[in-house]
């Protein structure tokens, strides 16, 4: 077991141990803000930006290992790394969707590609879980393809300009 710091949740700052209602309720602006899809440091922690140029080295690191390695951390960096191996990390407020609790989430290489086998699976859990009628209306869910092609360009053998084009086919569900 090797332990990263760099891993850890976002910071969420003033936001750490509110409910979402009171986050609402103390600000307003600022959740208004992130539903516009603005990067601001939330709560006045960290961006969404600022999480993924923190996640993305130690990733990139154990992409350029051999071998089955498991990550195991909390949702914030969990859709940060789909989402920039998947090139919709532009698209905000979350378009991965909120991730189930305890959710796998699996990629292999096939080749020089790096494919996508699971995302936010939670068959393992029985009957629908806390938080999914919270997705709020036209954030939408997405569903991804099984076996989709991630973006190469964060494997280390990866060439400048490699084609991304249909690297991922999200399906509204």
């Amino acid at each position: 077991v090797e332990r990263d710091a760099r891993l850890r949740e976002i910071d969420l700052r003033r936001w750490e141990g509110l409910l979402r209602s009171e986050v609402a309720e103390r600000y307003p602006e600022e959740v208004e803000a992130l539903r516009q899809a603005i990067d601001l440091p939330i709560g006045g922690g960290e961006s969404w930006t600022d999480l993924a140029r923190r996640v993305l080295p130690p990733l990139r690191s154990l992409l350029g290992r051999e071998g089955e390695i498991m990550v195991v951390a909390h949702g914030g960096v969990i859709i940060t790394a789909f989402s920039v191996l998947l090139g919709v990390a532009e698209l905000r407020p979350r378009r991965l969707g909120r991730l189930v609790n305890t959710s796998l989430g699996s990629l292999r290489r096939e080749g020089g590609a790096l494919l996508l086998d699971r995302y936010n699976d939670a068959r393992h859990l029985a009957g629908p879980q806390p938080g999914d009628e919270e997705l709020r209306p036209g954030w939408g869910r997405l569903r991804l393809q099984a076996g989709a092609a991630l973006d190469p360009a964060l494997l280390p053998e990866a060439r400048a300009g490699a084609d991304l084009a249909g690297s991922c086919r999200p399906e509204e569900a």
